[in-house]
Protein backbone atom coordinates (compact mmCIF):
# COMPACT_ATOMS: atom_id res chain seq x y z
CA UNK A 1 0.00 0.00 0.00
CA UNK A 2 0.91 3.71 -0.77
CA UNK A 3 2.82 5.70 1.84
CA UNK A 4 0.10 7.68 1.39
CA UNK A 5 -2.57 6.19 2.07
CA UNK A 6 -1.62 4.80 5.30
CA UNK A 7 -1.20 7.88 6.17
CA UNK A 8 -4.62 8.69 5.37
CA UNK A 9 -6.11 6.28 6.94
CA UNK A 10 -3.98 7.06 10.39
CA UNK A 11 -5.08 10.39 9.95
CA UNK A 12 -8.82 9.74 9.34
CA UNK A 13 -9.05 6.78 12.29
CA UNK A 14 -6.24 7.81 14.88
CA UNK A 15 -7.71 4.88 16.94
CA UNK A 16 -7.08 2.45 13.98
CA UNK A 17 -4.29 0.39 15.65
CA UNK A 18 -2.96 -0.99 12.12
CA UNK A 19 0.87 -1.46 11.15
CA UNK A 20 2.52 -2.21 7.74
CA UNK A 21 2.66 -5.72 8.25
CA UNK A 22 -1.18 -5.51 8.86
CA UNK A 23 -1.72 -4.10 5.79
CA UNK A 24 0.97 -6.18 3.95
CA UNK A 25 -0.80 -9.88 5.01
CA UNK A 26 -4.76 -8.72 6.20
CA UNK A 27 -6.44 -10.87 7.98
CA UNK A 28 -10.38 -11.08 7.77
CA UNK A 29 -10.63 -9.64 11.39
CA UNK A 30 -8.14 -6.65 10.31
CA UNK A 31 -10.42 -5.77 7.40
CA UNK A 32 -13.71 -6.36 9.43
CA UNK A 33 -12.35 -3.20 11.60
CA UNK A 34 -11.44 -1.63 8.73
CA UNK A 35 -14.51 -1.64 6.51
CA UNK A 36 -16.59 -0.83 10.26
CA UNK A 37 -14.64 2.25 10.19
CA UNK A 38 -15.31 2.85 6.50
CA UNK A 39 -18.96 2.58 6.76
CA UNK A 40 -19.10 5.14 10.29
CA UNK A 41 -16.81 7.53 8.00
CA UNK A 42 -19.37 7.34 5.08
CA UNK A 43 -22.46 7.85 8.09
CA UNK A 44 -23.59 4.52 6.80
CA UNK A 45 -25.74 2.67 9.73
CA UNK A 46 -24.64 -0.33 10.49
CA UNK A 47 -25.19 -3.13 8.22
CA UNK A 48 -27.20 -5.67 9.68
CA UNK A 49 -29.33 -8.27 7.67
CA UNK A 50 -32.56 -9.95 9.45
CA UNK A 51 -32.07 -13.69 10.02
CA UNK A 52 -34.68 -15.51 8.70
CA UNK A 53 -37.48 -17.05 11.61
CA UNK A 54 -37.54 -20.00 10.23
CA UNK A 55 -33.79 -20.79 10.81
CA UNK A 56 -33.29 -23.74 12.95
CA UNK A 57 -29.83 -22.04 14.54
CA UNK A 58 -30.10 -18.89 14.43
CA UNK A 59 -26.88 -18.14 16.38
CA UNK A 60 -25.08 -19.67 13.47
CA UNK A 61 -25.33 -16.61 11.16
CA UNK A 62 -24.05 -14.05 13.52
CA UNK A 63 -20.79 -14.46 12.09
CA UNK A 64 -21.94 -14.94 8.44
CA UNK A 65 -24.49 -12.29 7.94
CA UNK A 66 -21.77 -9.18 8.44
CA UNK A 67 -19.70 -10.65 6.54
CA UNK A 68 -22.30 -11.27 3.46
CA UNK A 69 -23.76 -7.27 4.12
CA UNK A 70 -20.44 -5.77 3.80
CA UNK A 71 -19.69 -7.54 1.03
CA UNK A 72 -22.86 -6.71 -0.58
CA UNK A 73 -21.91 -2.96 -0.11
CA UNK A 74 -18.35 -2.71 -0.97
CA UNK A 75 -19.04 -4.36 -3.84
CA UNK A 76 -22.02 -1.65 -4.88
CA UNK A 77 -19.36 0.70 -3.91
CA UNK A 78 -16.28 -0.97 -6.32
CA UNK A 79 -18.61 -1.18 -9.24
CA UNK A 80 -18.87 2.13 -8.80
CA UNK A 81 -15.47 3.67 -9.00
CA UNK A 82 -12.64 2.36 -10.98
CA UNK A 83 -10.08 -0.70 -9.61
CA UNK A 84 -11.20 -4.26 -8.82
CA UNK A 85 -14.31 -5.41 -7.60
CA UNK A 86 -15.07 -6.24 -4.48
CA UNK A 87 -15.86 -9.66 -3.97
CA UNK A 88 -16.56 -12.12 -0.95
CA UNK A 89 -12.90 -13.51 -1.10
CA UNK A 90 -11.90 -10.02 -0.72
CA UNK A 91 -12.66 -10.52 3.23
CA UNK A 92 -12.20 -14.33 3.67
CA UNK A 93 -8.97 -15.28 2.11
CA UNK A 94 -7.32 -11.67 0.99
CA UNK A 95 -5.07 -11.20 -1.59
CA UNK A 96 -2.64 -8.35 0.04
CA UNK A 97 -1.84 -6.82 -3.21
CA UNK A 98 -5.27 -6.47 -4.48
CA UNK A 99 -6.49 -5.23 -0.84
CA UNK A 100 -3.97 -2.66 -0.85
CA UNK A 101 -5.67 -1.54 -4.17
CA UNK A 102 -9.13 -1.49 -2.59
CA UNK A 103 -7.94 -0.02 0.83
CA UNK A 104 -6.57 2.73 -1.24
CA UNK A 105 -9.61 2.97 -3.46
CA UNK A 106 -11.97 3.22 -0.52
CA UNK A 107 -10.17 5.98 1.24
CA UNK A 108 -9.66 8.11 -1.77
CA UNK A 109 -13.62 7.78 -2.31
CA UNK A 110 -13.53 9.16 1.55
CA UNK A 111 -11.50 11.98 0.44
CA UNK A 112 -13.39 13.04 -2.34
CA UNK A 113 -17.25 12.43 -0.54
CA UNK A 114 -15.80 14.99 2.26
CA UNK A 115 -14.52 17.24 -0.36
CA UNK A 116 -17.82 17.38 -2.31
CA UNK A 117 -20.17 16.55 1.13
CA UNK A 118 -20.74 20.66 1.70
CA UNK A 119 -21.62 21.14 -2.25
CA UNK A 120 -24.22 17.82 -2.25
CA UNK A 121 -25.68 19.37 0.89
CA UNK A 122 -26.16 22.27 -0.39
CA UNK A 123 -27.91 21.14 -3.36
CA UNK A 124 -30.30 18.87 -0.95
CA UNK A 125 -30.88 21.84 1.16
CA UNK A 126 -31.72 23.84 -1.82
CA UNK A 127 -33.94 21.13 -3.44
CA UNK A 128 -35.92 20.48 -0.35
CA UNK A 129 -36.50 24.18 0.13
CA UNK A 130 -37.62 24.34 -3.75
CA UNK A 131 -40.45 21.11 -3.19
CA UNK A 132 -41.75 22.96 0.09
CA UNK A 133 -42.52 25.99 -1.71
CA UNK A 134 -44.05 24.09 -4.00
CA UNK A 135 -46.04 22.05 -1.70
CA UNK A 136 -47.12 25.04 0.27
CA UNK A 137 -48.55 26.82 -3.69
CA UNK A 138 -50.07 24.03 -4.63
CA UNK A 139 -52.04 23.78 -0.81
CA UNK A 140 -52.64 27.39 -1.87
CA UNK A 141 -54.07 26.31 -5.06
CA UNK A 142 -56.41 23.53 -3.66
CA UNK A 143 -57.34 25.92 -1.21
CA UNK A 144 -58.79 28.46 -3.39
CA UNK A 145 -60.19 25.12 -5.70
CA UNK A 146 -62.18 23.73 -2.56
CA UNK A 147 -63.35 27.50 -1.56
CA UNK A 148 -64.63 28.02 -5.01
CA UNK A 149 -66.47 24.64 -5.02
CA UNK A 150 -67.97 25.12 -1.41
CA UNK A 151 -69.33 28.61 -2.72
CA UNK A 152 -70.72 27.04 -6.05
CA UNK A 153 -72.56 23.74 -3.82
CA UNK A 154 -74.28 26.75 -1.74
CA UNK A 155 -75.49 28.80 -4.48
CA UNK A 156 -76.71 25.66 -6.15
CA UNK A 157 -78.61 24.60 -2.71
CA UNK A 158 -79.64 28.22 -2.14
CA UNK A 159 -81.00 28.35 -5.87
CA UNK A 160 -83.03 24.66 -5.24
CA UNK A 161 -84.84 25.80 -2.43
CA UNK A 162 -85.73 29.27 -4.18
CA UNK A 163 -87.34 26.75 -6.66
CA UNK A 164 -89.03 24.78 -4.92
CA UNK A 165 -90.81 27.86 -3.20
Amino acid sequence: MSCHAMTVIKNMWPEFSATEKDFRNPSQEFLMRFYELFFDECAILELRMQTPSDVLYPESLNDTLPIISTTAFLSYISSHIKGPQFGLEDIIDPNPKKTWKLLENFTNYIIYVDAHAGKYSLIAYENATQAANEKEELTKEIDEIKEKLNEIAIRKTESASELKK
